[in-house]
């Protein structure tokens, strides 16, 4: 019986000491998983925070350049705002390449552009989106995604106000394909776990690749 009894006690710690055993493996197991996923998931967030970075530099800068490009049209403007000299300036080689039309619209009602296009009779560049953001905001800007007169494709432009001294001259603008920065932002695949989406400020979806 005391054999029994020694045997019965020393099984039980066997069985306490394998639980205590398996217990551990388990959550060394649990622990190594946790450390291994919370591991990944810095090292996904981080890569696509570099992406991300790496994209809104790209496009900012790219947007920078053809603001600096309309601010120097705009001071050239300054100097001589005739539609002669606008035509002459604005079919510079550097904003042919970078927009799709360069123009001037006039404080008077007169539209410049080029290359040169037919616009509707009653056209009015004051009444214009691009026109108006200029002179609300007082500087360059970039304009709200909407629909061009000409094409009727969705572009945004890049505006600047012309002053000579304190009297507003017009409104310089460069139109801007919403595609070309869509052929940037579709290159954007984030390691291949997911993808770029542009959104303004105001919450407006200006690219995404699911078009509904």
């Amino acid at each position: 019986e005391g054999d029994w009894m020694w045997l019965n006690s020393g099984s039980r710690i066997l069985l306490a000491a394998a639980m205590i055993v398996v217990a551990t493996f388990v959550a060394f197991i649990l622990y190594f998983d946790y450390q291994q996923r919370t591991s990944i998931q810095s090292a996904l967030q981080s890569k696509l925070t570099e992406s991300g970075s790496l994209a809104t530099a790209g496009i900012s800068n790219w947007l920078d350049g053809r603001r600096l490009l309309v601010e120097s049209l705009a001071n050239n403007i300054a100097r001589d705002s005739s539609p002669e000299a606008v035509s002459e300036i604005a079919s510079g080689e550097a904003l042919v390449e970078s927009f799709i039309y360069s123009y001037f619209g006039s404080a008077e009602g007169v539209m410049t552009m080029y290359p040169p296009d037919e616009l509707p009779p009653d056209y009015d560049p004051r009444k214009r989106p691009w026109y108006g953001d200029a002179v609300a905001i007082g500087d360059s800007t970039l304009t709200e995604p909407y629909n061009d007169a000409s094409t009727g494709g969705l572009i945004v432009t890049a505006t600047t106000p012309v002053f000579d001294g304190s009297k507003l001259l017009g409104v310089v603008g460069g139109d801007i394909a919403l595609k070309t920065i869509e052929q940037t932002l579709s290159t954007i695949t984030l390691a291949n776990t997911g993808y770029a989406a542009l959104i303004s400020d105001d919450g407006t979806v200006l690219f995404h690749p699911d078009q509904k």
